[in-house]
């Protein structure tokens, strides 16, 4: 993956569009004491997303030669939205090796881990990845879906005995017992290894950029 060409990118902005660019950027990097956290709220239409774009590219920039992987979370109101806005925060024309998902957070671990002899997330220098309040962050009363906790399942396995009691746990509402146990035993998922052993990436810091109209 080539490294993005911040200037290409910020080139068609409106002045007060890279202005606001320069400004969060600064704030969030290179800022005596900076923030963690840039809010960017005004009218719809003026090009928040855009600006949101252009502080990615430089972030990205400031961290390429530093780390392995850097990972872009995007995080809005449903996933209509976020498969419409993820093609238009990519910073690269790499037949997107940067991967737009718009996923539960708890099937991270086989979304991370990618199909069999296809590159994963893991595999790429650049990820972006889209979360929804109602599909990652509203716990509810349910038990989730069967698939999340198969995932689960596969994560906990090995670490909790009895085996077949953590089985009956995370079969949940599924009524086949026998198709549920035959799934687990014979149709593993890929599982991203670190998380799995519970390690967590080298992580070089984290920033929070919030945009919203009105």
């Amino acid at each position: 993956m080539k490294r993005p060409d911040v200037e290409a990118i910020l080139r068609p902005l409106k002045p007060f569009q890279r202005r606001t660019v320069e400004h969060a950027f600064t704030q969030l990097f290179e800022a005596p004491g900076a923030s963690a956290r840039f809010l960017v709220a005004d009218e719809v239409g003026l090009g928040k997303t855009l600006v949101a774009r252009g502080v990615i590219a430089k972030a990205i920039d400031y961290y390429w030669d530093d780390v392995r992987r850097i990972d872009i979370v995007y995080i809005c109101s449903n996933q209509a939205i976020a498969h419409s806005n993820l093609p238009k925060l990519q910073v690269t024309t790499d037949e997107e090796r940067s991967f737009a998902l718009a996923t539960r957070l708890t099937m991270l671990a086989t979304e991370l881990a990618g199909e069999p002899g296809q590159p994963s997330m893991t595999d790429s220098k650049l990820n972006f990845v889209s979360f929804t309040p109602g599909t990652s962050f509203n716990l509810g009363h349910s038990g989730g879906q069967a698939k999340e906790r198969r995932v689960l399942f596969h994560l906990l396995d090995g670490l909790l005995e009895p085996r077949l009691g953590l089985k009956n746990l995370m079969q949940g509402g599924v009524t086949r017992t026998d198709w549920w146990r035959s799934v687990l035993d014979n149709d593993p998922l890929p599982l991203e290894t670190e998380i799995k052993l519970g390690s967590s990436l080298n992580r070089v810091g984290s920033v929070h950029f919030r945009t919203a109209a009105g």
